[in-house]
C-alpha cells in the first residue's frame, strides 16, 4: 500500500485504480460473451462460422441477440436485453426511437442547405439539450447570433451549436 502525501498522488492511484477495474470489468464481459458465442455455437453444432449458410447465419444472430445476456463481474451483475433496449440511451422501456419516428421529416445535420433548415434543426436540438429549461427567446437569440456570425456556413453553424 503506497502512502498518500499530496493530492496530485491520491488523485493518479485513484485513476489508476479505476482503469485497472476497467479493464478487468471488459476483459470479464468479453469472456463472457466469448462463452456465450461458444454455447450457441456448441447446441447449434457449428465448429466454424465462415462455412454458414444464410439462413443458419441469420438464426445464429438471432438466438444471440434475442435471449436475455447474464453478464457477471465482481462488483456487478448486469442483465441485458438487446433487442429490446434502445440505440440511443440504452433504456428497455425508452421511446426515443418511436419519438423520432412519430415526426415529420427530420432534418439531419448534412443536409441542412438553408436557414429556415438550420432554424428548426437548432431549435430541435436546443429543446432536447435543455429540456424544461428551454427558453425559445434565448434559442432564437442564440440562432440568430450563429447565422449572423457564419453566414450560410451550416457546418460551421452545426459545429458551433454542438
Amino acid at each position: 500500500m503506497e502512502r498518500i502525501s499530496s493530492f496530485k498522488d491520491f488523485n493518479s492511484i485513484y485513476v489508476e485504480r479505476n482503469q485497472q477495474i476497467t479493464v478487468e470489468e471488459n476483459e470479464n464481459k468479453r469472456n463472457a460473451i466469448a462463452d456465450r458465442v461458444k454455447t450457441i455455437m456448441s447446441e447449434m453444432e457449428i465448429s466454424k462460422l465462415t462455412d454458414l449458410d444464410e439462413d443458419t447465419k441469420l438464426k445464429f444472430v438471432e438466438t444471440l441477440f434475442s435471449e436475455e445476456v447474464t453478464i457477471d463481474t465482481e462488483e456487478t451483475t448486469e442483465t441485458e436485453t438487446v433487442e429490446e433496449s434502445c440505440g440511443e440511451c440504452g433504456e428497455a422501456d425508452c421511446v426515443c426511437e418511436t419519438e423520432e419516428s412519430d415526426e415529420d421529416e427530420e432534418v439531419s445535420e448534412a443536409e441542412i442547405t438553408s436557414d429556415e433548415q438550420f432554424q428548426e434543426y437548432a431549435m430541435k436540438v436546443l429543446k432536447k439539450a435543455h429540456g424544461d429549461d428551454f427558453e425559445e427567446e434565448k434559442a432564437q437569440d442564440a440562432i440568430d447570433g450563429l447565422k449572423s456570425k457564419f453566414s450560410g456556413d451550416y457546418g460551421a453553424m452545426v459545429g458551433a451549436l454542438s
